[in-house]
């Protein structure tokens, strides 16, 4: 596959290992709500997220694919037991 390194172009996807952590968020109304934060290993880019279930683990590691600080659309994942 040939990787367009163009900016109107995304780079070829890959798979990226993410760290995940749980992490005290602040809520909209002052609270602290249990939440994530998730870390690509590649380029240290951090994602918090609400919650800690399969659901606001999948949005973050989605969100991290379309915030890619490097324009990457990789395919980021955890390892079952880190979470």
């Amino acid at each position: 596959m040939k990787k367009e390194i163009d900016e109107g172009f995304m780079r070829a996807a890959g798979r990226v290992h993410c760290e995940i952590e749980g992490v005290s968020l602040a809520g909209d109304y002052g609270n602290s709500v249990d939440g994530i934060l998730v870390t690509c290993t590649k380029c240290q880019h951090e994602l918090e997220a609400y919650g800690e279930q399969g659901r606001s683990v999948r949005y973050a590691l989605a969100t991290m694919r379309e915030e890619c600080p490097r324009k990457r659309r990789n395919r980021y994942y955890i390892d079952s037991e880190e979470f």
